[in-house]
């Protein structure tokens, strides 16, 4: 990768970092306060299932939840993220998603993130970015069922931990 590319690419995540973090912190408040209400006082349990920039909101509201994380769980799918929610949370992403890791068409990825580890397999005359969850996820038969997995997974673990 060129210095120029590099700028460039520094520049424009510095950008959308300004840009998220303003929008962020109203909807971190806003998710929390609707896990808080309907879900960990009433003693309920949350599997979050968070596609693409999902999963940057998923792993704040994790952080924020504190002694509540125990009662939390994750499925990343296309995470653009550096990290799941817990060093053991699931991701799917594919190798060819071209959002994560053919940022805006540099040749790199989205700084930062998570490697793609499943290969793709075409669909049919598909022709987007590889990126789009209905589109591209969930009809691919090995995502689906590693997704699938990893939601049963989570659950099992949901299911023992103690409650509240």
């Amino acid at each position: 990768m060129s210095r120029t590319s590099a700028v460039l690419i520094m520049l424009i995540d510095n950008i959308l970092h300004k840009y998220v973090s303003s929008i962020k912190s109203d909807n971190l408040s806003a998710m929390l306060k609707k896990y808080n209400e309907e879900s960990f006082n009433k003693s309920h349990k949350v599997l979050l299932m968070a596609h693409s920039q999902g999963n940057l909101f998923g792993n704040e509201i994790y952080d924020a939840l504190g002694w509540k994380q125990n009662y939390f769980k994750m499925v990343s799918i296309a995470t653009p993220a550096s990290r799941v929610a817990d060093s053991f949370a699931p991701y799917t992403t594919f190798k060819c998603d071209e959002v994560i890791n053919n940022w805006l068409g540099s040749g790199v990825g989205i700084p930062g993130h998570l490697p793609g580890k499943m290969d793709c397999i075409p669909i049919g005359d598909f022709d987007g970015d590889n990126h789009q969850l209905v589109k591209y996820y969930l009809p691919n038969f090995n995502s689906l069922s590693e997704i699938m997995q990893n939601v049963e997974n989570q659950l099992g673990k949901l299911d023992a931990t103690l409650s509240q």
